[in-house]
């Protein structure tokens, strides 16, 4: 009984699924595969995040740890991943998943488990409907950047044919069917669709059916690794239309992995620049990472971990009594929007943030805003 009440005193909590004296969050995500370089990159952002909040007196006195499992972007790994961070009652949420098949492939698991699976990098719409309310959506949907780019494209590129480069998944159907729907009233004709083996690079079929389609722009709904092979082989054959990615292709490890030949190739981005003056949350992010690692690179994805990490200390912060994992899913279900610096995420509708921002990498292999 003493022990209870010196941890009382010291904010320290007795949840009911379990104590710790930690607040731990658990993440699978691809640490190794064609994926890894947003996994890595994510892990980073969140626990700058963590740091941040643990070095300002933690969450009651108590401090968040972060827990990472690869799962090389393979959805059996993810289920194997998941199975075991639900099984640890100290485990408050899943938290940074990263990829459509791999969180729709842990979505009922999650869902019987009671706990909350927070900022999956994913925009697809089958992760955003209603019923899914132990899911929170940071992120902006596949949607809004497909509706984005094809805007920009019929009013500033003034092109009438687009082509489609997609993973063969849920991931690559999910851009598929936001850019039928964004193109819906456009004068822009959807010329080819062609598909390539996920987790792989073997995209020269897909190259080919796409060059016969006469493309103005080809929209690249893929992993980093994928999308330099197909930029690289299709420059090699005089294929040049506007090549034009989703975010989740990572566009620091696309830079990395095509180099100088970057350069001209477009990306969406659901997070402002990392290099960007004027934004708080940017500015926050600077600092969280200069102290959690002076030398690491500042990049889109880390950032959006770092908001993904702020997201989840911001509903720490609004919980009353007992912090466990039924307290912080009931505030995931229950909390309409939150404000991080000047970031604003809505939360009720499960759409996430409503920002999107396209970019062009310039001959330096930075991407830059596109007006």
């Amino acid at each position: 009984m003493r022990f209870l009440f010196l941890c009382a005193l010291a904010g320290i909590f007795w949840p009911a699924d379990g104590w710790s004296a930690e607040l731990i969050f658990a993440q699978s995500a691809p640490l190794s595969g064609p994926a890894q370089a947003m996994g890595q990159q994510m892990r980073t952002g969140i626990r700058a995040a963590f740091l941040e909040a643990n070095r300002a007196g933690g969450i009651a006195g108590r401090n968040l740890v972060l827990e990472t499992l690869d799962d090389q972007y393979e959805p059996e790994l993810t289920i194997k991943n998941a199975q075991h961070f639900i099984a640890r009652d100290n485990v408050i949420a899943m938290i940074g998943g990263v990829g459509t098949p791999t969180s729709r492939a842990v979505l009922s698991l999650v869902e019987a488990a009671g706990i909350a699976y927070v900022a999956p990098v994913t925009g697809a719409a089958a992760l955003r409907k209603p019923e899914h309310k132990a899911v929170l959506n940071v992120r902006a949907s596949y949607n809004l950047e497909v509706l984005r780019i094809v805007e920009w494209l019929a009013h500033s590129a003034k092109a009438a044919r687009i082509g489609i480069l997609y993973q063969d998944d849920s991931y690559g159907l999910a851009g598929l069917a936001a850019l039928q729907d964004a193109l819906a009233g456009k004068r822009i004709q959807l010329v080819g669709a062609a598909p390539y083996l996920r987790n792989t690079a073997a995209v020269k079929q897909a190259l080919l059916n796409l060059e016969q389609a006469a493309p103005e722009a080809v929209l690249i709904v893929s992993t980093y690794q994928a999308a330099a092979a197909f930029v690289r082989w299709a420059r090699k054959i005089g294929f040049t239309p506007l090549f034009i990615n989703l975010s989740f292709v990572s566009s620091d490890a696309l830079a990395a992995e095509l180099g100088a030949e970057v350069a001209g190739i477009y990306v969406s981005q659901v997070v402002p620049s990392p290099q960007q003056h004027g934004s708080r949350l940017v500015e926050k992010f600077r600092a969280a990472m200069v102290d959690f690692d002076g030398g690491v690179a500042l990049t889109y994805q880390s950032l959006e971990g770092y908001l993904a990490g702020r997201v989840a200390v911001e509903l720490l912060h609004r919980l009353e009594g007992g912090i466990n994992r039924g307290s912080f899913l009931n505030a995931v279900q229950t909390t309409a929007e939150l404000q991080v610096e000047d970031f604003y995420v809505p939360l009720s509708d499960r759409q996430g943030a409503r920002r999107v921002y396209l970019t062009v990498a310039d001959r330096s292999g930075r991407f830059v805003p596109v007006p």
